[in-house]
């Protein structure tokens, strides 16, 4: 009697499975369609993937800035056609930058097989954000849930709009939550009692993924870390048949994992510094944001304000401090599924540790957006299963409810209420004369340029180099249609950039024709002759 109704479940986990593949995957495509243009950062990942660094370097310092040269030039340094070049990404990214190789690495093949187009870096993400989903089953059915549990929680992560917004962006994110969901997947399997070839396996699956989180993010030492603490409670705490836990085997993992990331790419151990650097002094005010932004981002994941979220923290803190209801709930707790335990833990090791170290301003950014916890939410998606383990006949009804009335039509809203700097006309500089930009930021050039041809002239230098140069702008170089972009960054300043306004406007008719956060796009043409009249 009872293979009837367990068949019947496992049908609904596959339909629920193809659902969140389905969903998640459209969502995808929807955000990026959303989103036209290279972002700043994914600027970053382009000329990082693109093993030419160090020239694109030497090239914004005086080698092409600050004359007229061919778009192509400057765009040689983030469209690599070259397989050779890929030994330059990890020793450009130790120099240069706080992250490690691999993400870069595997985007330069990637961009090798399928080319240099906008769509080419989200596509990636697709890829790695399906398998996601397929990992959160496999990890949730070795923790002990069954298949429907699994798929749930895969489809709360597959729609959640702060997830889907990671998708948008070409950076590492998507690919260290798979990263994560595998290595704790290994821990647990190294976890488990076994013997021989086994656990020889599973050894080696948790060095491959140990080793590949911390190549592919430097905050993944977090959560190598807590694998570290759950490996020595399996000496401490004993199983529910008085057994302990294997605890050498997923140690030998961790370990081998870190050696093998400190070799292959010794100058990841540097990031945290670099981080550093970059970070101002701590202050109560911007305390107080950054707390305010943990809330905002942690509810946006579920699709409820950040208020929501503190309130509930607190509610939690309060029952659990009241004697009365901490001896109704300690007695449940102790008698919850051991899967859930594990689930918890890496919880508040990823979303606790990441949070942790921003709100003691030691590291970047200045307020935590949703991308920063890649790590956290596939444990979070376990969430509304738990909460709506209240109601243990409705649970599977009411958490596909929540993820199809609420979180779905949340995440397809999203992108048309924010429209940000995304939505900048960047592709109208396609039809562009020439063009101006008053930056040489490696997130700047790639952003701006990339629909541009490559034999458009293209004068980028920093705004006294514009300056420098505005007796040649009256002499019709601009041709019949330019465009000045400012960007306000890296000492650039508003006095500057209206200068050179005034000077373009002496010999040509100037309209501004996008303007959001620190960027500035205006198109430039000459100034109608005047007609003389008898």
């Amino acid at each position: 009697m009872s293979r009837a109704p367990s068949s019947r479940r496992n049908l609904i986990a596959v339909i629920v499975v193809l659902l969140a593949l389905g969903l998640g995957t459209g969502l995808r495509l929807y955000a990026q369609n959303e989103s036209p243009n290279v972002q700043h950062d994914a600027a970053w990942s382009y000329a990082s993937a693109a093993g030419r660094m160090s020239p694109f370097l030497l090239a914004t310092n005086g080698g092409l800035s600050g004359r007229w040269v061919p778009a192509g030039d400057w765009q040689y340094y983030w469209q690599s056609d070259r397989l050779s070049d890929l030994g330059n990404v990890g020793p450009d990214l130790a120099k240069f930058d706080v992250h490690p190789p691999l993400f870069f690495a595997l985007l330069h093949v990637w961009l090798e097989v399928t080319g240099m187009h906008k769509w080419a870096g989200p596509a990636f993400n697709l890829v790695a954000a399906a398998l996601v989903m397929l990992c959160i089953v496999g990890l949730a059915r070795q923790l002990g849930f069954d298949r429907l549990e699994g798929a749930l929680a895969a489809l709360v992560w597959a729609v959640s709009p702060a997830v889907v917004s990671i998708s948008s962006l070409t950076r590492q994110y998507d690919l260290v939550a798979l990263l994560t969901v595998l290595m704790v997947w290994g821990l647990a399997r190294t976890a488990m009692p076994r013997s021989g070839w086994r656990r020889w396996a599973d050894v080696v699956w948790l060095t491959a993924a140990t080793a590949a989180a911390l190549l592919t993010h430097y905050q993944a030492v977090i959560l190598v870390a807590g694998g570290a603490l759950y490996a020595f409670a399996g000496v401490l705490l004993p199983r529910q048949d008085a057994k302990r836990r294997p605890w050498w085997p997923p140690l030998v993992g961790l370990a081998a994992g870190t050696g093998l990331a400190a070799i292959l790419a010794p100058g990841w151990t540097q990031a945290f510094g670099r981080e550093g650097s970059k970070l101002d002094g701590p202050s109560f005010a911007v305390f107080t944001d950054k707390l305010g932004a943990v809330a905002q981002t942690l509810g946006r994941f579920i699709a409820v304000p950040g208020l929501v979220v503190a309130v509930a923290a607190a509610i939690v803190i309060v029952l659990f401090a009241v004697p009365r209801t901490r001896r109704i709930l300690v007695p449940r707790i102790r008698r919850a599924r051991p899967g859930w335990w594990t689930i918890l833990y890496f919880l508040l090791v990823t979303a606790g540790g990441i949070s942790l170290q921003n709100l003691l301003f030691l590291s970047m950014p200045p307020l935590l957006s949703a991308r920063y916890l890649a790590m956290a939410w596939p444990f979070i998606a376990f969430m509304p299963l738990l909460f709506f383990g209240i109601w243990p006949r409705l649970r599977t009804v009411l958490t596909t409810g929540f993820c199809l009335l609420v979180l779905l039509p949340a995440t397809i809203a999203t992108p048309l209420i924010a429209h940000n700097s995304d939505r900048m006309p960047i592709r109208q500089l396609a039809n562009a004369d020439a063009v101006l930009i008053d930056s040489v930021g490696v997130g700047v050039l790639p952003r701006f340029l990339w629909f541009v041809p490559g034999d458009t002239p293209v004068f980028a230098g920093t705004q006294e180099e514009l300056l420098a140069q505005k007796m040649e702008w009256r002499s019709g170089a601009l041709g019949q249609k330019a465009y000045y972009v400012s960007v306000l960054r890296a000492g650039a300043v508003r006095w500057r950039r209206n200068r050179i306004l005034a000077n373009l406007s002496k010999t040509n008719d100037v309209r501004k024709i996008s303007g959001i956060g620190l960027s500035e796009i205006y198109e430039i043409t000459p100034k109608a002759a005047p007609v003389n009249t008898p």
